[in-house]
């Protein structure tokens, strides 16, 4: 996490065993799960009504065993959904053969979000969580929401929600002592910033727009690995443009 002080950034990165970014290896087999694909045929996404882009779809991948790739590079760093860094080059892989077969605006593309996995959400995750607590039958620690959707990520077949990025800009003005008021993580061989909680400050003040969970995905111009982003903060003096994600949400994905 990051807290902008008055005097240095300093940063930190949440990291369980493995990566939380999920660098998926270009490397492993998708010939088979090409071959796969084919004999059963993908489950055909729907269409969202003439003249509407769907915002939120379902997209139904499969690969041949639970070692091979996806062929996205994925982040879990804010806990209650997956950013979808970037979908990889690759003949054959489960999510080109995907976004070659998918109906219309169904394509699955680099700053997605994964909302849901085989039905593990941040929404489904909650839930279970106050049932447990109303049954008082929970007495061992509970798992993240970023535990158990990596955990979804790893079966043979996947039904995913996918959400577009909405993107928007935010000038911030602040004095050379004012701290910013950001809480932020990130992930290694990522391409943003989480913004994991916001306290008084420049942000709230300029931007009250600004939520938990939103993406800072570009400061003042410069995109880049969380690194960079965060040089980019750090030289940053009188106002500084931010450029943020957050999912998308309607009701003609469904």
């Amino acid at each position: 996490m990051l807290c902008w002080c008055r005097d240095e950034v300093q940063a930190t990165s949440r990291q369980p065993q493995d990566d939380i970014v999920q660098v998926l290896d270009e490397d492993e087999p998708r010939l088979a799960a090409a071959t796969m694909a084919e004999e059963t045929p993908l489950r055909p996404s729907p269409v969202a009504p003439s003249g509407i882009r769907a915002s939120t779809f379902k997209a139904f991948l499969r690969r041949a065993t639970t070692t091979a790739s996806w062929g996205m590079k994925l982040d879990y760093a804010d806990d209650r959904r997956i950013h979808v860094c970037e979908v990889r080059d690759g003949y054959g892989s489960p999510v080109k053969v995907w976004n070659v077969r998918a109906r219309g605006d169904r394509k699955i593309r680099d700053g997605d979000y994964i909302t849901s996995v085989n039905g593990v959400s941040a929404e489904s995750v909650a839930a279970r969580q106050q049932e447990e607590l109303a049954e008082a039958a929970c007495s061992k620690p509970r798992a993240s929401t970023a535990e158990l959707l990596r955990e979804a990520m790893k079966a043979i077949k996947v039904e995913l929600r996918v959400a577009r990025p909405t993107i928007f800009e935010c000038r911030i003005h602040k004095d050379t002592t004012d701290s910013l008021g950001l809480d932020l993580n990130y992930s290694h061989k990522s391409n943003s910033l989480v913004v994991l909680g916001l306290s008084q400050g420049p942000v709230t003040r300029c931007a009250p727009e600004v939520a938990v969970g939103d993406r800072i995905v570009a400061v003042d111009g410069h995109e880049g690995d969380p690194e960079e982003l965060l040089r980019a903060l750090r030289a940053s003096v009188a106002s500084v443009l931010l450029l943020l994600s957050r999912p998308s949400t309607d009701a003609c994905g469904m």
